[in-house]
């Protein structure tokens, strides 16, 4: 590719992360060889750090995990062993932070269900409702929901 073409495709990746749009898979492998489209070792590096850069501010989560793995992946021959590796170490904080908030939503939901139900046993409704008002307020199965109102009750 010339240079051109890979200013162009930096600028247009650019563009769509800062409006918040996720990549098609087009440009997803457009952002992946983007450090490959240079000539020079020395360039290859910088636009490597400038792909890993976009890759992070993905707005879709997935998708910059996999265009983190793939740049480091593609340009494994052009990229230093510090460089990669604290690409490696990056790919492995942004799991970390995704667990972690999983783990919390997952705290808060039961936190909420717990809340609800003892509310509703306040109330007198009955364990039945209860089970029934969860799964439609919470979108979980009936057999969830059933082990929640009896934790909770």
């Amino acid at each position: 590719m010339k240079r051109l073409e890979t200013d162009k495709i930096y600028r247009k990746i650019i563009e769509k992360t800062r409006r918040g749009e996720a990549l098609d898979d087009a440009e997803m492998l457009e952002l992946i060889v983007l450090p490959l489209t240079v000539k020079g070792e020395r360039q290859q590096q910088e636009m490597a750090a400038k792909a890993i850069e976009l890759a992070k501010i993905l707005p879709d989560e997935k998708q910059s995990l996999s265009a983190l793995s793939g740049i480091l992946t593609f340009s494994d021959k052009i990229l230093d062993q510090e460089f990669a590796k604290k690409i490696k170490e990056e790919i492995k904080m942004t799991k970390v932070v995704q667990m972690i908030f999983n783990d919390g939503v997952e705290s808060g939901v039961a936190q909420g269900i717990k809340a609800l139900i003892e509310t509703y046993q306040e109330f007198g409704i009955s364990r039945e409702d209860s089970v029934t008002k969860v799964m439609q307020k919470f979108s979980v199965s009936q057999e969830e929901a059933k082990e929640y109102v009896k934790k909770y009750w």
